[in-house]
């Protein structure tokens, strides 16, 4: 069982990119869980719900394409409470405080504080209200008991937790995420998925409707939502998560960012692990669920770049020395791509790092292996040569 691996394979026919339906299936899952899975700090928890938002300027990349099957099993699983459609906040409150029937599943009353904001535009989703923002922000946290104060009086939510899967384009969500927005937190909060692919195009007249198993997703999504209590990390999975958080604690005064992205980061790799892990129907976090959450956590750095916050983007020569620098000290001059981004995600992507390769491997400099499913590089006797030469 994988729901998210199942999901993305279920929709590969389609035109929207795969980044796009990966992070709709982070938040199915996230939604799913509502608040019955948590990672314990002792004095505080880490519950995994998120907020994602895709974004794209062209409709030729489809960003509306995952809302469809997500909002459908939302609903006919009928685990939380949706929100789905025009609508302002302090009604979005207002429910919350309220147990509400579900109109796919009769008989079920949705209770509690749970629930995922599904909008396609989210600029045209809430109402207009200059508490907006706050509200979201604030709401992000989970929290027990939430009480708030509306125009018909006082009401007090319990279990406030939630998740939303939202879309946009640049020039519209900046109507949302305003200054405000972006300096107050809301930003530091919400994961940006770009495309990372332009699929090939698709009329879908003749797609196979069964490809798409929406019995098996709900099976699985049944078995997600019976989960409950504290999830775990191997001592693997720990050792990694610990020497990153480290290492990114370490960066906090050097990179200039304003936004709280970057000092927020560490807190949705520990969401995003617990969905990996919970996607599997287990609640142990492997040293592969931090690793995966890691590289897909900080890939999103550079969507950023139309806020204040810095790139830490270099010249290629600059990031060609990192590379090989890495190489040069890791043993055998060799090491895998993923902990090459790992440890040098705020200065160099994904993109970049493949570009840079290619030019080093046509030179001779280094070559290129795979282990099982991991992608790596090895420094060659030339480069080790030069490479020695140039730092003598």
């Amino acid at each position: 069982m994988n729901l998210i691996d199942d999901f993305i394979a279920a929709t590969n026919e389609y035109e929207s990119p795969t980044s796009f339906w990966r992070w709709a299936a982070y938040a199915l899952v996230a939604g799913t869980l509502r608040d019955n899975v948590f990672l314990d700090h002792g004095i505080r928890r880490t519950y995994p719900n998120i907020y994602v938002v895709l974004l794209a300027d062209s409709a030729e990349y489809r960003k509306s394409g995952p809302f469809v099957p997500v909002v459908s099993l939302l609903n006919q699983s009928a685990r939380t409470k949706v929100f789905h459609g025009r609508t302002s906040i302090q009604s979005v409150l207002q429910d919350l405080s309220q147990d509400i029937g579900n109109a796919y599943a009769k008989g079920i009353t949705m209770k509690g504080g749970c629930a995922v904001l599904i909008a396609e535009e989210i600029a045209s989703f809430f109402v207009d209200d200059v508490q907006c923002i706050p509200i979201l922000t604030d709401i992000y946290d989970y929290r027990e008991s939430y009480p708030y104060t509306l125009k018909s009086g006082k009401i007090i939510i319990k279990n406030l937790c939630i998740t939303m899967l939202a879309a946009s384009n640049e020039t519209f969500l900046k109507e949302v995420y305003t200054n405000r927005a972006v300096y107050g937190g809301l930003l530091g909060r919400t994961f940006m998925v770009k495309p990372d692919e332009r699929r090939k195009a698709n009329s879908l007249l003749d797609i196979d409707p069964g490809k798409f198993n929406k019995d098996k997703l709900l099976a699985d999504l049944r078995i997600i939502s019976e989960l409950k209590g504290a999830v775990v990390l191997t001592s693997e999975a720990k050792k990694r998560y610990d020497a990153w958080y480290k290492d990114l604690y370490n960066l906090y005064g050097k990179l200039k960012d304003r936004t709280g992205v970057t000092t927020r980061i560490h807190t949705g790799v520990l969401k995003l692990a617990i969905i990996l892990a919970t996607a599997r129907g287990e609640m142990v976090i492997q040293e592969g669920d931090i690793e995966e959450a890691v590289i897909q956590t900080t890939s999103l750095r550079a969507n950023y770049e139309v806020y204040a916050m810095s790139s830490g983007k270099g010249t290629q020569a600059e990031i060609g020395s990192i590379f090989l620098n890495t190489l040069f000290e890791s043993p055998g001059n060799q090491l895998s791509k993923k902990d090459i981004l790992m440890r040098h995600w705020h200065e160099m992507t994904s993109e970049e790092l493949d570009k840079l390769v290619v030019t080093l491997d046509q030179a001779g400099l280094i070559t290129t292996y795979v282990n099982g499913s991991s992608v790596g590089y090895k420094m060659t006797d030339k480069c080790l040569e030069v490479f020695k030469k140039e730092v003598a």
